[in-house]
């Protein structure tokens, strides 16, 4: 049963995915312009654009029903807007997981064990994803790093 198999260790990667994005996410924003000691929580409501770093993903790469190499994948989010943001932190758990789901599926057709990681192939994907889940288009995904390791 190899084909069950692979499907449970998408799984495993998907919610291991999940779980190091809810438990490592930290966002950058920008600190507002002023003297922030005279500045009151009321002030500091609205929050401001920023990044959102989302910590690396290891995606397992199959051939022949065998792990073939990992894809490692380190993304940013960039954030336009207050609104945003907000939007972003509340789906947080749903952007990880959709995001590895979508790279686990991606690799398993696309890419080669063999050859370099496809980075505009991903960083579309993963735009399209954020797109989907967010209903928006003022979140930009940055992609730092996509690299292909092989089995030996």
């Amino acid at each position: 049963m190899p084909g069950k198999f692979t499907i449970r260790r998408s799984v495993a990667v998907s919610f291991a995915a999940a779980l190091l994005l809810a438990s490592g996410l930290s966002a950058v924003k920008a600190e507002p312009s002023g003297h922030a000691g005279n500045a009151t929580v009321k002030d500091m409501m609205p929050v401001e654009p920023g990044f959102l770093s989302i910590p690396a993903m290891n995606i397992p790469v199959f051939r022949n029903h065998q792990k073939a190499g990992s894809l490692l994948v380190v993304v940013i989010l960039d954030m336009t807007s207050g609104d945003a943001v907000q939007k972003v932190e509340a789906n947080q758990l749903q952007l990880a997981s959709r995001y590895a789901e979508a790279l686990t599926r991606w690799a398993s057709v696309f890419q080669s064990p063999s050859a370099p990681a496809n980075v505009f192939a991903i960083k579309n994907r993963l735009q399209e994803v954020t797109n989907e889940v967010m209903g928006r288009t003022d979140v930009t995904v940055l992609l730092q790093k996509a690299t292909m390791m092989r089995n030996s």
